[in-house]
């Protein structure tokens, strides 16, 4: 295991970590604008920072597991579109949020700020769907994030 160790941390880093994060930083330091954006993958959180290093935004943010990691990039961006509504794709949807939204569908709905969307993309009353037939799900309508 090849590691640097200070000795005043407690934890040691990996050369291959050292290697990643400088490299991070210079895939940031790439374009020269006045923000930045940033999304830390580990904690799951967005942040818009300024030259300076203010941050002047933050935000938790969706993103994928081990098996379906989320893609790293880097880009410039010229306009950001907040709060957008957010198809659960049908994968997640089914293996994830299905078991949980099944035992008490209004209600975990509600919890996950989640719709349920019909084809003509109306919202569906939750009520009105029998969510104790398994081959229903897979008909379902994109469920979107409100």
């Amino acid at each position: 295991m090849r590691c640097l160790v200070d000795d005043h941390m407690a934890d040691s880093l990996t050369i291959e970590q050292v290697q990643e994060t400088l490299n991070t930083y210079r895939w940031l330091n790439r374009f020269h604008a006045h923000k930045r954006v940033v999304v830390n993958i580990p904690s799951a959180t967005f942040r818009v920072i300024d030259r300076q290093g203010n941050t002047l935004l933050s935000s938790r943010v969706v993103v994928g597991k081990r098996d379906t990691p989320t893609p790293l990039f880097t880009a410039s961006i010229r306009s950001l579109v907040t709060y957008p509504y957010w198809n659960v794709p049908r994968s997640i949807m089914v293996k994830d949020l299905l078991p949980q939204i099944r035992k008490n569908p209004t209600v975990m709905l509600e919890t996950m700020k989640l719709q349920v969307i019909n084809a003509n993309g109306e919202v569906v009353d939750p009520k009105a769907i029998n969510w104790s037939t398994p081959k229903q799900y897979l008909g379902l309508p994109p469920c979107r994030l409100s």
